[in-house]
């Protein structure tokens, strides 16, 4: 084969366009491949780490909206019969609300692959914190209204857990 002189020679053209379509497609093909890899990136590790980072956040919404509830005691005989069953339904809502993120909490450090890789690096909290705050909000949601036949001993506990709480999750106060 000639080397090409002018742009002109059909045989220049020819292998101008082979070389421009195989540039192509191979620019398409690893443009796939890494958009491929990039979204299985981001499904299995960003928004699972994304998730346990959001669920903090609700806890910590949660410990400060409803501490009042988690520390007044309340002696549901007492309340009138008319308004027993709305306070009923009031606190099952918070014990709800806690227990929620703490199961989610839990279940963020069961099912991230390479938990530890990202525990080192800090992109999650240590995994043995998780699974404890995890027993406290649980412990929290348990607590909900405090027994007044407790006293000031289930206002504590309920007090305890939320700032063991906190000190796990890292949630400053």
């Amino acid at each position: 084969m000639r080397p090409c002189i002018t742009a002109s020679s059909y045989d220049c053209k020819g292998i101008t366009l082979a070389s421009a379509i195989v540039t192509a497609s191979v620019t398409a093909f690893f443009g796939v491949v890494v958009l491929v890899l990039g979204q299985i990136f981001v499904t299995l590790f960003l928004k699972r780490i994304e998730l346990q980072a959001r669920t903090v956040e609700e806890i910590a919404e949660a410990l400060v909206m409803y501490a009042r509830d988690y520390t007044g005691p309340i002696n549901l005989p007492e309340v009138d019969e008319e308004h027993r069953e709305t306070v009923r339904q009031k606190l099952l809502e918070i014990q709800t609300v806690f227990r929620r993120p703490a199961a989610r909490l839990r279940a963020s450090a069961q099912t991230l692959w390479l938990y530890r890789v990202f525990e080192t690096v800090k992109l999650v909290l240590p995994k043995a914190d998780v699974i404890e705050a995890s027993k406290e909000l649980i412990g929290l949601s348990n607590s909900v209204p405090p027994d007044v036949r407790q006293g000031f001993d289930g206002i504590q506990v309920a007090m305890d857990s939320a700032k063991n709480v906190r000190r796990l999750l890292r949630i400053q106060t």
